[in-house]
C-alpha cells in the first residue's frame, strides 16, 4: 500500500464487498477490479493507472497463489517421505511377514484417514486371497476371496489402484459387519508381479482423493517390497532349515551306514579290526590302513570318522595317485591369490577337512618332495597356503592308506621314515577276502540285494553251483571285484536264479584249473599211499614191492624220490 499511496496519493483499494481498505479517492471515481482465478478479490480507485496497478495486482495475486500452493505441495510431499522413511524404518526392524504386515497396516490408518485396513495375499496353492495382517472391526482374519470376487479381487486382476466412494453403491463390494463407506485399494506389486493387494476403509462418510490415492499407491510399493523381502527370507529361511534336518538326517544315516555294527563280515579278522574301530573311533591319534586294493579301506576310515565326535564335520578324501605332482602342493595346501598370473585364491583339502578327517589315500604315491610339508602339518596342526606366511591353525585326524609295503618305500628312499611313523601310530591290516573266504556268502548276499533294487528286478537267488565257483575263486580285486562280478551275473540274468553259466569266464576257468589241481593232488596222494603200502608188505624189497606193482625197479625208485619215500 505505501508503494501505492507514493504512486498516487487519490488511489484507494476496496475489498471484494467494497469496503475502503485504503486511500482517499472519492466514491464516485471508476473502480478496477483485481481479480484471481476469475473472482473479483478486491477493487482499486483513483488516479490515472488505476486500471494498469489493478491489472498489476492481479497478476501479483496470482503469483503469490501459486508460490503458496507449491510451498504447500512441497511441505506435503516432505511430510509424505517422512512418514514412508518412518514406515521404511519400522518395516526394516522385522524381516518375519506377520510383523511386517501388522507393521504396514498400523501406520497406513496413522497416515490416511481409516477405520480399518487389511493386507491380502495370493495363496497359490488354493488360488485365494487370504489375509496376513487385519486392522479394525471390519476383517474377518479367515477369510478368502477369489481373485474375481470383491473390490479387492477385482483390485488384484486389474493390477490398478482404485477409490471406491460410497461403496454400497458399488456391485463389486462384499458387505461385512459394519458400514463402510469409501474404500481404497491398491496391488502388491514387485516387476509387474502381483502377489497381493492392500486396502483401507472408512466407516465415516469421508471421500477421499486423488492426493490419498497417490500417496497410498507409493505407501503400497513400499509395503510390496518389504512383504517381497520378507518373503525371500522366509524361503531361505526355511530352505536353510530344510537342509538343516537333511544334513542331520544324512549324518545319521551315515552313522548307521558306516556303524561298525552294520560293516560285513564274521571272519575272525574283520570283527578283530571292527572292534578296535570302535575302541579308537573317539580318540584323536593317526590311523594306517593296509591293505590290497578292493579291500575296504576306506570303508573302515568312513566308519572311524562317524563314529567319532567329528561325524558332523567334514570327511575329505584326497587320492594321492591321482593328483598330477605338479599342482600337487597347491591342491592340498590351497594358495593365495596373485602367486601367479591369473590365479585366484584357493582352499586346499587339507584346509578343507579343518574339524573333521582327511583320508590319504593311497599315501605310498605321495611326492616325497610334499612329505616334509605334510609332516610338518600333521605335528604342528597349522597350515601355510602357497604364497603366504600366515599360519592357519587347524584341526584335523589324519587317516592314511596304502596298498604298499610303506617299511620296504622308507628302506629304497620313496617315503619319509619320520612319516611313516608319525602316520603309524594305530594300523589296521586289512586282509584279502581269499582269506577270509566264511565272509564271501555274506558279500554275495548283500551286493545281490543291492543290485536288484538297482535294476528293479524281481528277488534272486544264487544256485548252489554259482556260490561254489565264487567260494573257489581267490578274488584278487578282493571285495570290490566280487560286487562287479555280482552286479555283471544280475545283469545278465534272465531268471530269477544265477547259475554258473552267468558269471565271468574268470570265475569259471580258475574253478576248473583249481578242480584239476585238486584232483591231480588226490590222484598222486592215492598213489603215494599204494606204493609205501607195497614196500611195507615187501618189508622194504624194492625188488618184491615194484614186482607186486607191475613196474621195474627204477620206476619204483623213481616214484620214492618225487614222494618223499624212503
Amino acid at each position: 500500500m505505501e508503494i501505492i499511496s507514493s504512486i498516487d496519493d487519490s488511489i484507494s483499494i476496496y475489498d471484494a464487498t467494497g469496503k475502503k481498505i485504503i486511500g482517499s479517492a472519492g466514491t464516485k471515481d471508476e473502480r478496477f477490479p483485481i481479480r484471481l482465478d476469475g473472482e473479483t478479490i478486491a477493487w482499486i480507485s483513483g488516479g490515472k493507472a488505476s486500471h494498469i496497478i489493478a491489472n498489476i495486482l492481479s497478476h501479483l495475486a496470482e503469483k503469490e497463489r501459486d508460490i503458496k500452493c507449491l510451498a504447500e505441495e512441497t511441505l506435503n510431499k516432505y511430510k509424505e517421505l517422512t512418514m514412508l522413511y518412518a514406515l521404511n524404518e519400522k518395516m526394516a526392524m522385522s524381516l518375519e511377514l506377520e510383523k511386517i504386515g501388522h507393521v504396514i497396516i498400523a501406520e497406513a490408518v496413522k497416515m490416511i484417514k481409516a477405520d480399518n485396513a487389511s493386507i491380502m495375499l495370493m495363496d497359490k496353492n488354493k488360488g485365494v486371497l487370504r489375509i496376513l495382517s487385519a486392522l479394525g472391526k471390519e476383517y474377518n482374519p479367515k477369510v478368502e476371496l477369489k481373485p474375481d470376487e470383491g473390490i479387492a479381487g477385482y483390485i488384484f486382476n486389474s493390477g490398478k489402484a482404485e477409490i471406491v466412494n460410497k461403496v454400497e453403491s458399488d456391485k463389486r463390494f462384499v458387505a461385512g459387519a459394519n458400514r463402510i463407506y469409501s474404500i481404497m485399494c491398491a496391488p502388491l506389486k514387485v516387476k509387474d508381479k502381483i502377489f497381493g493387494v492392500i486396502n483401507i476403509s472408512s466407516e465415516k462418510p469421508y471421500d477421499y482423493t486423488a492426493s490419498d490415492l497417490k500417496f497410498f499407491t507409493a505407501l503400497a510399493s513400499q509395503a510390496a517390497s518389504a512383504i517381497e523381502i520378507a518373503h525371500l527370507y522366509d524361503a531361505e529361511k526355511r530352505q536353510k532349515e530344510m537342509l538343516e534336518r537333511e544334513n542331520i538326517n544324512l549324518t545319521y544315516n551315515l552313522r548307521q551306514k558306516f556303524s561298525p555294527a552294520r560293516i560285513l563280515g564274521t571272519s575272525r579278522q574283520i570283527r578283530d579290526i571292527l572292534d578296535k574301530v570302535e575302541k579308537i573311533a573317539d580318540i584323536p591319534i593317526n590311523v594306517l590302513i593296509t591293505g590290497e586294493t578292493g579291500t575296504g579301506k576306506e570303508l573302515i576310515a568312513k566308519a572311524i570318522h562317524y563314529n567319532s565326535s567329528r561325524f558332523g564335520k567334514p570327511f575329505v578324501v584326497v587320492n594321492c595317485s591321482a593328483v598330477p605332482e605338479p599342482i600337487f602342493e597347491s591342491e592340498m595346501f590351497g594358495i593365495e591369490k596373485g602367486v601367479a598370473t591369473g590365479v585366484d585364491k584357493r582352499m586346499g583339502k587339507i584346509e578343507q577337512a579343518n574339524g573333521g578327517t582327511l583320508f590319504l589315500d593311497e599315501i605310498g604315491d605321495m611326492p616325497l618332495s610334499c612329505q616334509a610339508k605334510m609332516l610338518r602339518i600333521i605335528e604342528s596342526q597349522q597350515l601355510e597356503r602357497l604364497g603366504s606366511r600366515e599360519s592357519i591353525p587347524l584341526n584335523i585326524r589324519v587317516i592314511a592308506a596304502t596298498n604298499k609295503d610303506l617299511k620296504k618305500e622308507v628302506e629304497n628312499g620313496n617315503f619319509r621314515e619320520d612319516l611313516f611313523y608319525r602316520l603309524n601310530v594305530m594300523n589296521f591290516h586289512i586282509p584279502p577276502l581269499r582269506e577270509r573266504r566264511e565272509d564271501i556268502p555274506l558279500l554275495i548276499n548283500y551286493f545281490l540285494d543291492n543290485c536288484t533294487r538297482k535294476f528293479c528286478k524281481q528277488q534272486m537267488r544264487f544256485s548252489a553251483d554259482a556260490i561254489k565257483l565264487l567260494m573257489q575263486y581267490n578274488w584278487p580285486g578282493n571285495v570290490r571285484e566280487l560286487e562287479n562280478e555280482i552286479e555283471r551275473a544280475v545283469a545278465l540274468c534272465v531268471s530269477d536264479v544265477v547259475t554258473i553259466y552267468d558269471l565271468s569266464d574268470n570265475i569259471r576257468n580258475q574253478s576248473k584249473i583249481a578242480f584239476m589241481e585238486t584232483e591231480a593232488l588226490l590222484i598222486d596222494e592215492s598213489e603215494k599211499a599204494i606204493i609205501n603200502k607195497a614196500l611195507i608188505e615187501a618189508k622194504g624189497n624194492k625188488s618184491k614191492a615194484a614186482k607186486a606193482l607191475g613196474i621195474s625197479r627204477e620206476g619204483l625208485r623213481k616214484k620214492m624220490k618225487r614222494f618223499g619215500l624212503k
